[in-house]
């Protein structure tokens, strides 16, 4: 775990952070002259003759008062971003992303047939300067990162010989592992939105984790089917969603609240229409005081979001302005301190797009993602992190190496723009 200096660009297995330089508008050598060819020298005495009676130019609206708590909206981000890229033989896999509330990031991957190794790759700031920005790779014994990024560091639900709580100081380096106090596996977890996090595990025992990976309270629940989703609303009460069933199409699903304290609910029919199978998807995307939204489809169903309110055991319909989601919608998140939300939507082919909503989900302006040059065509996974940090995940990229029917080489690509949206 000892600190190395940014890469040459170099494909041997390790990885380099680079900046893209920024695309200039205007001539080939990046000037810019607005006057016309063969306009002729400009008179700066002479008022021209179509502005004298025009009086004074007109104050731009004023800006939404609702818009004005957002993030600025920029029409595209920044075409300067890092990037990150781990090549391998074809057993090399492209783990997942996440980043913390102070700038730092880690990727991972790891290999096939290796059912105990997760590599990741860790970039931070030195000294909390955007100038010093340093690398170190960590090995961790696990199959599974499961990570969420805290203010100082990234909280993981390890699964290897036994589970644990892992936590890695993004400024030291130093993995922390938190054991189980009893038998079992976690087979669900989720963030809490204030800090820190909930596992959920086999037997239905529900633990509450600090930001560091610290036991707050364990709870038992009745809740021991196939859990389908687990969320965390921004006042820490937590909402676990069930439903058995395997091959049919729907089945009814069970909620439980736990309030912030650990104290189970009674169960309650949360869905009539739950989708099962090895397709279904479930989303909990916390509510911007309180509350929850949840996303429950499959890839051959309708998208179905339903609203549920802290503590109360029903379902509600959500806003108009949620249940007309857009076509090609992704990801919705809710911004820090209940500001609003940033929905995610891709537009055809391969462009991504962050719509920033207040509360009420009224639109304050939408900003496009410029797509990879290196990777045209390819589209991208995107994630967010407490600080406005946004980083694209991309698919495993895989090419014969020139003048070579049989060596095969395959790439992970990370890019990342720091407190992109704070």
């Amino acid at each position: 775990m000892q600190p190395d200096q940014t890469g040459d660009g170099s494909s041997n297995g390790g990885g380099t952070a680079t900046e893209n330089p920024a695309p200039i508008d205007g001539l080939e050598d990046g000037s810019a002259d607005a006057r016309t060819p063969d306009a002729g020298p400009v008179d700066a005495g002479i008022p021209d003759a179509g502005m004298a009676d025009a009086g004074p130019l007109p104050e731009p609206p004023p800006l939404d008062p609702e818009c004005a708590a957002m993030p600025p909206v920029m029409p595209e981000a920044p075409g300067q971003w890092r990037e990150y890229t781990k090549s391998g033989d074809d057993y090399l896999q492209c783990g997942p992303s996440v980043s913390d509330g102070m700038g730092s990031v880690v990727f991972s991957d790891y290999r096939t047939g290796q059912s105990s190794a997760m590599n990741l790759r860790m970039w931070f700031w030195g000294e909390g300067s955007p100038a010093s920005l340093e690398s170190r790779d960590v090995f961790l014994p696990t199959n599974r990162f499961l990570a969420f990024g805290q203010s100082r560091g990234f909280l993981n639900f390890d699964s290897a010989s036994r589970d644990s709580v892992t936590y890695l100081d993004s400024q030291t380096g130093e993995i922390t592992h938190h054991p189980l106090d009893q038998d079992g596996s976690f087979v669900k977890a989720a963030s809490d939105p204030n800090g820190g996090a909930r596992g959920l595990l086999i037997d239905g025992t529900l633990k509450a984790y600090g930001p560091t990976g610290e036991l707050l309270w364990s709870a038992s629940t009745p809740m021991t089917g196939h859990v389908r989703a687990m969320g965390v609303d921004a006042r820490g009460h937590t909402l676990i969603i069930m439903a058995d069933g395997y091959g049919t199409e729907t089945a009814k699903a069970q909620g439980l609240w736990v309030d912030a304290s650990g104290q189970p609910g009674t169960p309650f029919l949360a869905l009539m229409q739950a989708p099962t199978g090895y397709a279904a998807f479930y989303d909990f995307v916390p509510q911007v005081k309180e509350g929850l939204f949840l996303l429950a489809t499959n890839s051959n169903g309708p998208r179905t979001w339903t609203a549920f309110a802290p503590l109360e055991p029903q379902g509600r319909q959500v806003p108009a302005w949620l249940a007309n989601e857009p076509l090609g919608m992704m990801r919705l998140w809710r911004l820090e301190g209940g500001r609003g939300y940033i929905r995610w939507h891709i537009r055809s082919p391969c462009q991504s797009e962050l719509e920033f909503l207040t509360p009420s989900g009224k639109s304050c302006g939408t900003t496009r993602i410029p797509q990879n040059p290196k990777l045209p065509g390819y589209c991208g996974m995107l994630s967010r992190g407490s600080d406005g940090t946004v980083i694209e995940t991309f698919p495993v990229f895989g090419e014969t190496l020139p003048n070579s029917d049989f060596v095969y080489r395959v790439t992970c690509t990370f890019r990342w723009w720091p407190a992109l949206f704070p």
